[in-house]
């Protein structure tokens, strides 16, 4: 009997120390979004946050693009519609003419219009849009990762079937989806931060003082 309950003790010691295992994986992730939302909170420097989730998205659909390429150069220019405003965003004929120092261009562009944008609303302003841009795109992106990351947990089993070892699945599988969110929110930050409009609110005028009969 005390042999059994050694084995079923050990089994069970195994079950437990394998769930704090795939904890462990996710935990990772907490960590590392918290702390960054936590700057956020504690006053981090937001405008190089965001200017460089800016340009790192421009430079992520320019840096492969064949400037002789007139059908690779509308498949670009569709990608930035979804950056630039229109106003900003270069023609075909500029974009194949400018060849090479394409990229430089358009983040010139970029930053130039983010200078605007600030000096339209103020550093103060800007600053709460900066803050509100991030904390929205970190939370939306966040809750979606917990829920794909548990369903990946709880079909990861199956990959022992393939003599697969499931934590070591789940690991890299995690890994690639922790990238993937990293991804996520850069691109909502960098596609929304031209796209925010600050709207100021006049102040309710005071009701009138009762009057005395």
């Amino acid at each position: 009997i005390e042999s059994a309950q050694r084995k079923v003790e050990g089994h069970n010691f195994d079950i437990r120390k394998r769930l704090v295992d795939f904890d462990d994986v996710i935990n990772e992730h907490r960590m590392v979004i918290y702390g960054e939302r936590e700057k956020v909170l504690l006053g981090a420097d937001t405008r190089s946050n965001v200017l460089a989730m800016l340009l790192a998205e421009i430079e992520k659909h320019t840096k492969s693009v064949d400037t002789s390429n007139f059908e690779s150069l509308e498949l670009l220019q569709n990608e930035l519609r979804e950056l630039f405003l229109p106003e900003d965003l270069p023609s075909l004929e500029e974009m194949q003419a400018l060849r090479s120092e394409l990229t430089d261009e358009l983040l010139d562009r970029a930053e130039d219009r983010y200078e605007a944008i600030e000096e339209k609303i103020g550093a103060e302003g800007m600053r709460a849009v900066e803050k509100w841009l991030l904390l929205e795109s970190i939370d939306t992106h966040w809750r979606e990762h917990l829920t794909a990351i548990e369903d990946t947990r709880n079909s990861i089993g199956l990959q022992a079937y393939a003599q697969i070892d499931p934590l070591v699945a789940f690991k890299r599988e995690g890994y690639d989806m922790f990238n993937q969110l990293q991804d996520n929110i850069r691109r909502q930050v960098a596609r929304t931060i031209f796209k925010v409009r600050v709207v100021e609110q006049t102040p309710a005028a005071a009701p009138p003082p009762p009057s005395i009969t």
